[in-house]
């Protein structure tokens, strides 16, 4: 692997606020929200040029694989840390960013 291909395994049982478990649809909705240049999020910044709308695959409902458009070492960090604001929230979720 050349480090353009992120595979994620989400643990089983986490829940948001409102009660329903964050499953690996809502974390691929979310960041095709967050990297799509229509919606202005300020996570688009640093995902412009190594994550594209459409780049997250649901695998299974606990695994999620990530499509970089390049190799890219700190991408477990650009996703993770709320620095860029990548927060998810379930794929029902319609207000604003």
């Amino acid at each position: 692997d050349n480090g353009s291909v992120w595979t994620f395994k989400l643990r089983k049982g986490v829940k948001f606020h409102s009660g329903g478990e964050m499953k690996a649809e809502d974390v691929v909705a979310s960041i095709d929200r967050l990297a799509d240049p229509a919606n202005s999020s300020n996570a688009l910044s640093v995902f412009t040029g190594i994550l594209s709308k459409g780049a997250s695959k649901k695998v299974d409902d606990y695994t999620v694989e990530f499509h970089l458009d390049a190799p890219n070492g700190n991408f477990p960090y650009m996703l993770s840390s709320d620095n860029y604001n990548a927060v998810i929230v379930p794929a029902s979720y319609k207000g604003d960013y």
